[in-house]
C-alpha cells in the first residue's frame, strides 16, 4: 500500500487450517488488523494495491472443499476501501496462481494466471480481458512493474523452456525479449528494486 506505506500480508494457510486474517508491516512492527477476508479462504488469488484509486483488490484463488481433497476456484473480485471488503464483480476466469500488479503509468492492475490463457487489466470498476498475439506460454509467472522503463514485465518458467523468459506488456501487446536469462524454476518471486 505505496499510500499508507505499508505492506500488506493476507490470508493463506496456516498448519492446519485456512487463515483470514490480514497483517500489516509499517516498517518497524507487524499489525493484525481487526477485520477478515471476505472469504473462508484465499489461496493463490492476486492481490495487489491499486494506487490511482487507493483500494485493495483481491480476485481469483481458490479454497479446500471441506472433507476433501477437492480445491474450488473463486471467479469474484473484492476491494477494500477504507476499512470494509465490497464485492465489486466477477473477475477473471476461475482459476488459481492468478499474477496482479500495477501499471503506475496507466493506472491499471494487470494480471495473468499460470492456469488460463489471456491477459486482463482493472480499470477499478471491471476487468477487460485483452487479445495479444504473441502471448506469454502458460507457467509459473510473476509480473513486475519496471518504474524507470514505465513498462511491465513478466517472468515466466515455461516447461518447454531451460530458462526463464521475460515478456513486456505496454498495454496492448505482449513482447518477447530474446535475453539471456536464468535457468527455469517453480516457486519463484520477484520485485522491482
Amino acid at each position: 500500500d505505496r499510500v499508507r506505506q505499508r505492506l500488506v500480508v493476507l490470508g493463506g494457510r496456516g498448519t492446519s487450517q485456512a487463515l483470514r486474517d490480514i497483517w500489516e508491516w509499517d516498517g518497524s512492527n507487524w499489525l493484525l488488523i481487526p477485520e477478515d477476508l471476505p472469504r473462508t479462504e484465499t489461496l493463490r488469488g492476486g492481490f495487489a494495491f491499486d494506487e490511482a484509486r487507493s483500494q485493495w483488490v483481491l480476485t481469483g484463488g481458490a479454497e479446500r472443499v471441506p472433507n476433501s481433497s477437492e480445491i474450488f476456484c473463486f471467479d469474484d473480485t473484492w476491494v477494500h476501501r477504507g476499512n470494509t471488503w465490497e464485492l465489486a464483480e466477477t473477475g477473471p476466469p476461475r482459476a488459481e496462481r492468478h499474477t496482479m500488479a500495477v501499471d503506475l503509468a496507466r493506472n491499471r492492475l494487470v494480471l495473468v494466471c499460470e492456469q488460463a490463457p489471456g491477459t486482463w487489466e482493472w480499470d477499478g470498476v471491471r476487468w477487460q480481458r485483452i487479445s495479444s498475439s504473441p502471448a506469454p506460454p502458460r507457467g509459473p509467472t510473476r509480473l513486475v512493474y519496471e518504474e524507470h522503463l514505465a513498462r511491465m514485465l513478466a517472468i515466466v518458467a515455461d516447461p518447454a523452456s531451460p530458462t526463464l523468459q521475460s515478456w513486456i506488456w505496454d498495454g496492448g501487446t505482449w513482447t518477447h525479449l530474446l535475453t539471456p536469462t536464468a535457468p527455469r524454476r517453480g516457486g519463484f518471486d520477484a520485485v522491482y528494486d
